[in-house]
């Protein structure tokens, strides 16, 4: 009989690559430089500035449609256009110091942004930017008190928290960075570049284990940024392959897997065999259960690459899940997909070895599968190799349990509890330990954080009765 298993529905949602500016900060750039799908948006708004030359809009349009396929010093200029014709659009002078910073022009970005700050004191979007470029010169003093502002502005949003992290980091306080890091990570929906400076932080402070699998999957991130009151207008003009793959990766964040869908479905017509559209668009597909689609998309991966891990750790999921879905009503049919399930799963542990999450999923694969020992020596990798996912350490502690090797399941949630603070499961988990060694200082203080963790979980009024009928 298989334990039960926690947090089974993981899955890859692959990486988009983010490439980095291509033009230089100059003033004039040919126009053949533009692909000819960016060439037909801009060509619109050509012509509305030819129709309205003495219009700021019509210039500023012109420059978000550079700006959002990363025609970053085209983009300078029309934004240049606008302002002289309207120097209080700070909106738009937010977009010409965004761009300014990316086209290496971090003097005048810090200056337009100033601008734009003392003019919107309380807009965090601006702040945001301000941070990052006085981060980017070494001001971290000044970086310091914009980030600070934009975490009390927006509480319960990543940005504030990683520029802070960032900071204490850069002044060589990890310890402090640690506690900025991990509430952005808690708040920032998986976003990768949130994950490596963690990983940094992790890396600084001797925790190699956990850092290494946040370093390699965020090495090419892109550092999120804050919505201003232009950016849905300008994602309207985003049809460069990067652009697109950008819109699709913020749309699936947000949890609009369909919408992203439509996106990479189109960008497959003209990238038909391109790796990240085709990651990216599996992930789509499984996250609507279009299981099917996901497969055949991962197919042609496979075939392009063979070693693609995270295509072979997608395969191992769809049939993992499948097998838990008919497990009950058709234990043949779940034995079929297991089969299929851990086969891709020695692949993606094959090739992707150095990653947390592909152990955590032929671990589980194994377990579902009565491999009780297989499966703990799987786990035990993924948590040696520093995973985040509470569920290892759930799982894996059962696991030993099962096996009567009590005493390292006790040493196994010891630890985790040690590492993640906020961890609430493996902290009840814990507790019978406490209570059947009559340990009633320890499970006293194993009640306290609790409370603190999670407040309203109806399982602490039982634990207090417990501990009070034990007399602890």
């Amino acid at each position: 009989m298989a334990a039960p298993l926690l947090g089974c529905g993981d899955q890859s949602q692959g990486r988009v690559a983010f490439e980095e500016p291509s033009e230089s900060a100059q003033l004039e750039q040919p126009e053949e430089a533009l692909d000819p799908a960016v060439q037909a948006v801009i060509e619109k708004r050509l012509k509305a500035v030819q129709r309205n030359p003495s219009t700021s809009n019509a210039h500023r349009s012109l420059g978000l449609a550079y700006q959002a396929n990363g025609a970053w010093v085209r983009a300078i200029n029309a934004f240049r256009k606008a302002l002289e014709l309207d120097s209080t659009d700070h909106a738009t002078r937010l977009h010409l110091g965004a761009c300014l910073a990316l086209a290496g022009g971090d003097r005048e970005a810090l200056e337009q942004l100033e601008i734009v700050v003392k003019a919107m004191p309380n807009g965090a979007a601006g702040l945001y930017r301000l941070g990052v470029g006085y981060l980017k010169v070494g001001r971290f003093q000044e970086a310091r008190g914009h980030f600070l502002t934009v975490r009390n502005l927006l509480p319960s949003n990543p940005h504030g928290h990683l520029g802070l992290g960032q900071v204490e980091l850069e002044e060589g306080n990890p310890q402090a960075a640690l506690v900025h890091l991990e509430k952005a990570r808690n708040t920032g929906k998986g976003n990768e570049f949130v994950d490596f400076a963690l990983g940094q932080c992790l890396a600084d402070l001797g925790r190699d284990g956990e850092a290494l699998p946040l370093l390699s999957q965020g090495a090419d991130a892109a550092r999120p940024t804050l919505a201003d009151s232009l950016s849905r207008e300008m994602g309207r003009y985003g049809v460069s392959r990067a652009a697109l793959l950008s819109r699709a990766s913020n749309l699936h964040q947000e949890g609009d897997p369909a919408g992203a869908k439509s996106i990479l479905e189109q960008l497959q017509k003209s990238y038909p065999r391109d790796l990240v559209v085709l990651n990216n668009l599996s992930a789509a597909y499984m996250a609507i259960n279009r299981q099917e689609d996901a497969l055949l998309t991962l197919d042609v991966v496979l075939e392009i690459n063979p070693e693609q891990h995270s295509a072979w750790f997608n395969v191992s999921s769809i049939h993992f899940d499948r097998a838990m879905i008919a497990r009950a009503e058709s234990p043949q049919t779940a034995r079929d997909h297991l089969i299929k399930a851990l086969a891709a799963a020695d692949k993606a542990v094959r090739h992707g070895g150095h990653l947390a999450r592909m152990h955590t999923m032929r671990g589980k694969v194994l377990m579902l599968m009565n491999s009780h020992s297989e499966a703990v020596a799987e786990l035990g990798e993924s948590i040696r190799l520093g995973t985040t996912n509470e569920d290892v350490y759930l799982n894996s502690s059962q696991l030993l349990i099962a096996l009567k090797r009590n005493t390292e399941a006790f040493e196994l949630l010891l630890g985790a509890m040690q590492k993640h603070p906020d961890w609430a499961e493996v902290r009840f988990r814990c507790m019978p330990f406490f209570v059947s060694g009559k340990d009633a200082i320890n499970a006293r203080r194993l009640l306290a954080e609790l409370i603190i963790i999670v407040p309203d979980d109806t399982r602490i009024e039982n634990l207090r009765n417990l501990l009070n009928q034990r007399g602890l």
